[in-house]
């Protein structure tokens, strides 16, 4: 078992994911590996050799739950208890974002940005957490309304959230280009999940 922080990016095309791995590289106190779900970007896959992570590569977008599923899983695989999600236009302002994070994940706290509620681009917990939860729902695919889904289960089953400071989110994904289009078919699932 590894008492470490496994930091679970999905990426699909944005260079700025170079930025986000600057910024961890300079995180001190906290025991950490990064993997990577890559979703396709093949010219990027030579830069990340560079960095000490897990790289896992697929031809065909896989969306945010199921990306999330599949850095969880593979996590798990290697003994990893404690599991931060971030998106890849996240930098982490300052060196002890991911010692603060883990330090809160390992009281059995949710962490989050916003003390409301999770958001999808920087959220994290432990397997006892993982455990009560489940995975992801990939319904939601390929994005929006995933981190709803997952806010709404863990304010079910009563765990505490708490925040944390230092996650810049730059840009996102999701508001431009092609994603747009599926964001009604996704809330219609979200709504017929969680009628009320």
């Amino acid at each position: 078992m590894n008492d470490g922080l496994a930091v679970i990016i999905p990426h699909l095309s944005f260079s700025v994911i170079i930025d986000l791995l600057d910024s961890i590289q300079v995180q001190e106190n906290c025991d950490y590996h990064i993997f990577i779900v890559n979703n396709g970007n093949t010219g990027i896959e030579e830069k990340l050799r560079t960095y000490r992570l897990t790289s896992l590569f697929f031809n065909v977008n896989q969306g945010v739950s199921r990306s999330w599923n599949i850095g969880l899983n593979k996590a798990i695989e290697e003994g990893y208890r404690n599991f931060l999600w971030l998106n890849d236009d996240i930098i982490l302002r300052g060196s002890q974002v991911l010692k603060e994070s883990l330090d809160k994940i390992l009281l059995g706290t949710v962490v989050t940005t916003q003390f409301e509620h999770i958001v999808g681009w920087a959220f994290g917990y432990n397997y006892d957490t993982f455990l009560k939860l489940g995975e992801f729902d990939e319904r939601f695919y390929p994005c929006f309304y995933e981190d709803n889904d997952m806010d709404l289960r863990i304010k079910e089953s009563q765990i505490p959230l708490g925040t944390i400071a230092g996650f810049d989110h730059k840009h996102s994904q999701t508001t431009c280009g092609t994603f747009q289009n599926y964001k009604e078919a996704m809330r219609l699932i979200f709504e017929k999940k969680w009628p009320n």
